[in-house]
């Protein structure tokens, strides 16, 4: 609602804009007249306009929470993979010696769990620069269990 309402004044204002430069051709008291009248609708137009600009910006801040909402459901479902992972990693490593084979196994998905980590960081570290202060929190605390269980793999 508030985009076409954004866009109604902006079709309002070039109209307004067009019938003052034809108004500039009239006589000169239906000019007076004229251009008194659509300076009015202009202000008119100004002051709705100002009224408007506060719920466009709180749908914007609502959608930029659905987005981090987002993000935050997406980190948590792959940090708490990571953290799976890095658990039945340290249990294979830390019981009775592990064979060579386990080692191998552990060795080779370190890289695809650390690059799985470095994404999901990446997009918290984006989220944090764009949020709104209303979930700062949540997103430092994503980031933080991320470091904790990046910390766990190495």
């Amino acid at each position: 609602a508030a985009a076409k309402s954004q866009e109604a004044i902006r079709v309002a204002y070039a109209k307004i804009t067009a019938n003052i430069k034809s108004a500039k051709d009239y006589a000169p008291e239906a000019k007076k007249v004229a251009l008194t009248e659509y300076s009015a609708l202009q202000e008119k137009l100004s002051e709705v306009k100002k009224k408007l600009a506060p719920l466009e910006r709180v749908r914007k801040v609502h959608q930029a929470k659905l987005d981090c909402k987002g993000t935050l459901a997406e980190a948590a479902r792959k940090i708490g993979a990571i953290e799976l992972e890095a658990e039945k990693i340290t249990g294979l490593l830390v019981g009775s010696s592990p064979s060579e084979e386990d080692v191998r196994a552990v060795e080779s998905s370190l890289p695809t769990l650390s690059s799985g980590l470095a994404a999901v960081s990446k997009a918290i570290e984006q989220q944090l620069q764009d949020a709104p202060a209303s979930v700062h929190e949540a997103l430092q605390e994503m980031r933080e269990r991320g470091a904790a269980a990046g910390r766990r793999l190495e």
